[in-house]
């Protein structure tokens, strides 16, 4: 379990024991944070957005993508497949969700795909998507090999005239959890 407090950086073993500090500095990464494994987290890197994995064990930091993929505006983590090692992210010139566009990148290659414009793209399992738009929140097949969104849409929730999702997750159990402002 990693959480901040205290502007550190923090882990806990759900077995229990003593939190222990990884590093001292927020934010080195932002929320959302990922576990891809054991002892890596991915996230977005601070006030930059550059894309970074961190070993909980030495706390070091390293880009996920090339400085030839960099993009302009900060890359905001959204969500990770871990069957597939891919990560949704997005890049955020904006709070406007029609001009945020939704990239996935395999972590291992580093290839990065454009998935879609105007939605937030959050896997809910290896074979499906779930899209964040200005409408409201839908469901989507989804191609690992060809990295395209497959099928038509299904509604899940529309959007009320003040509603904006500023998070959303579903459970292994397919529970919907969304904090709308």
């Amino acid at each position: 379990f990693a959480f901040w407090s205290k502007n550190s950086l923090w882990i806990l073993p759900v077995r229990g024991g003593t939190p222990r500090k990884i590093v001292d500095s927020m934010p080195i990464i932002s929320i959302p944070l990922f576990w891809l494994n054991e002892t890596t987290l991915v996230g977005s890197q601070g006030n930059s957005g550059t894309l970074v994995k961190m070993n909980t064990e030495s706390g070091g930091i390293t880009p996920l993508l090339p400085v030839e993929e960099l993009f302009e505006g900060p890359q905001v983590s959204i969500s990770l497949d871990r069957s597939n090692n891919l990560l949704t992210f997005i890049i955020m010139n904006e709070l406007n969700i029609d001009k945020i566009s939704t990239y996935v990148l395999d972590i291992e290659s580093g290839q990065v795909s454009h998935l879609i414009d105007g939605a937030i793209a959050t896997f809910l399992s290896p074979e499906h998507m779930m899209l964040q738009r200005n409408s409201g929140i839908t469901a989507s097949g989804f191609d690992f090999d060809q990295i395209s969104l497959t099928g038509k849409e299904i509604g899940i929730k529309e959007r009320g005239l003040t509603d904006y999702f500023i998070y959303i997750d579903v459970s292994n159990t397919n529970n919907l959890t969304y904090v709308s402002s």
